[in-house]
Order: C-alpha cells, then structure tokens, then sequence
C-alpha cells in the first residue's frame, strides 16, 4: 500500500477541495424560487392568428385558449420570459418563446411548427377590464398544508390599473403593521396583484382573481418569492 506523505495529502485535499467547490456553487446560487415580473391575465391579439387569445396566469404558469376556444395553451413565465405552446387542430406542436415587455401590455418572440419558426408578437386588447370597488377588504389567507387563518383587514382602491390602499386596523391576524403601505395592479378581464412589507420585514405578494368588484378568490401569495399558501378577500 502507497503511504502518501503530510504535503501530499494537503494537496490531495485542496484538489478534491476545488473540484467540488464549483458544484457547491452552484447549487446554491442557482437555489431559489422562479417568479414572474409580470401577469399576462387577459385578452391578445397575436400577429400569427386572427381573434382573441385569452390567457389566464397564476405564478409562473399559463393556461389559456387560442380564438377557436377548443385549443388549450399551456406554458410558464419566469421573469419577462414567456414560453407556451398547444396542439393545433391538424394534431401538430405549436411552440411559442419571447419575452413580454414590464408593463405586461405587449409581447413577441418566435413561434415553431414542425420545422417552420417565424416571428410572433401580441398588444393586450382593450382597457384592463378588472376593476374592485373601494374598502375595507377582509383577506383570508390559507398557509400551505394548513388551516384557514384569522382574516385580516386591508384597504384597497383602484385608479385605472393601479391598487393602492393601506392597513387600517391592527388586530389579529394582521400581517402588518397599522398604515403599511400597499400597491399593485390589475390586468386582464380579472388579474389582480398586490404587494407590502409584512411585519417581519417581508414582502408578502397576494395574487389572484377578481370574481366581481367585492369578491376575489383563487388567489396565491407569497413570501420573499417563496410560495406561502392560497387566498381569498371579500368588501363586507
């Protein structure tokens, strides 16, 4: 058996030591949870088709229909990435990458069947369609893997597409502290965002859709980017 001396084994060591130091890293610079910059929620019209496309965002994923209504779409967003495709009534793979601008009103990128590829790009039809009406929201949050929790009480207004409001009361249950600020947008037919610093330093951002002007379910929040459960918000 080989005897390897003092020296050799440090430099063993500091071999094995840079080697794996890359892969380290890596993995944890590339940890973390994709977010989207923007929602895509509404109607389109892309250069590719005639009609109306609809898209419905949650997070990072995408669904949706083309203009026929019996094709669905499907994909994700990460960032200002956009990729998503569906099956076409000839059975082919449509394909769509881009990117969406920071406004979240247009998009563009190619499109691939088959072997074609050409360029695509869509501006979001009409106004934003979603609107609340202005009050004392009552938010119920639902942690993932848990039970509902105390609602809690926000005011919310809206101007155009923007949301800002405020919390007005303390109690329990309240994320934050009393007059902590809160913005956000709405988008689509039914897409609205809001955001504010938590208590804890935070940011808790509430995603979700407007059913009508004083109710909003199917909604998802998160906190510092990391998903944190399910909501829903009624105007008492």
């Amino acid at each position: 058996m080989k005897k390897f001396t003092t020296t050799q084994l440090i430099n063993i060591s500091l071999i094995l030591f840079a080697m794996t130091l890359p892969l380290f890293l890596g993995g944890c610079l590339g940890a973390g949870t994709p977010t989207a910059l923007v929602n895509i929620s509404g109607s389109w019209n892309l250069s590719t088709l005639t009609g109306t496309w609809t898209f419905n965002q949650i997070g990072t994923t995408i669904s949706g229909q083309t203009p026929s209504g019996t094709e669905q779409i499907t994909g994700t967003i990460v960032g200002l990435n956009i990729n998503f495709s569906f099956t076409d009534t000839n059975g082919n793979t449509d394909s769509y990458t881009g990117t969406v601008s920071s406004d979240g009103t247009t998009m563009s990128g190619t499109y691939t069947v088959g072997t074609t590829s050409a360029p695509w790009d869509g501006t979001l039809s009409g106004s934003t369609g979603a609107s609340i009406s202005t009050g004392n929201w009552s938010v119920t949050d639902i942690p993932t893997g848990g039970t509902a929790g105390t609602p809690f009480t926000v005011f919310l207004s809206q101007s155009g597409s923007t949301i800002k409001g405020n919390f007005p009361t303390t109690s329990t249950g309240q994320p934050a502290t009393e007059g902590t600020s809160v913005t956000g947008t709405v988008s689509g037919t039914s897409s609205i965002t809001f955001s504010f610093i938590d208590s804890k330093g935070l940011t808790d951002i509430y995603t979700g859709s407007i059913i009508s002007s004083n109710s909003i379910s199917n909604g998802t929040y998160t906190i510092n980017d990391a998903a944190a459960g399910t909501w829903s918000a009624t105007l008492p």
